[in-house]
């Protein structure tokens, strides 16, 4: 997992097509994975980075996946936790399919377990309340 400054700038370089890994094409899956993980680092400019990505993916299924999934990937607590609020509706989490669902939870886990190791990063809350993504994966495995 990427969290030291020089990793996450290089990523970020991928990302914006600044920098190229010999041999190994990224393709849009690949950048709009390096996407998510740059969002959930809060490298700044969160917005942007998810709103070109939205704009660089052509076919309209995997754009409407990478839209529910970012929800989860935002920066932002409250958007985060808008986002799980709506997923406690089972009609929600029902009608959305079950790879976006575990897309959008790994997001989710990989932006809680990167604050958990990086305190700078916003929105971490050391002794916060319980991990409402703990209970959604209960919920999810019913």
């Amino acid at each position: 997992m990427a969290i030291t400054p020089a990793t996450v700038a290089w990523l970020q370089a991928l990302w914006e097509r600044e920098a190229t890994m010999p041999g190994l094409p990224l393709v849009e899956a690949d950048e709009t994975a390096l996407a998510h993980a740059l969002a959930v680092r809060s490298v700044g400019g969160e917005q942007r980075i998810l709103d070109t990505q939205r704009d660089r993916i052509t076919n309209a299924d995997r754009k409407a996946r990478f839209e529910f999934v970012r929800g989860a990937a935002s920066s932002d607590a409250a958007e985060r936790e808008r986002w799980f609020r709506a997923l406690e509706d089972r009609l929600s989490v029902n009608a959305r399919p079950g790879s976006w669902m575990a897309e959008a939870v790994e997001s989710s886990a990989a932006c809680g377990a990167i604050r958990r190791a990086d305190p700078q990063v916003a929105g971490h809350a050391a002794g916060g309340p319980p991990d409402r993504r703990s209970v959604l994966r209960c919920q999810l495995d019913a």
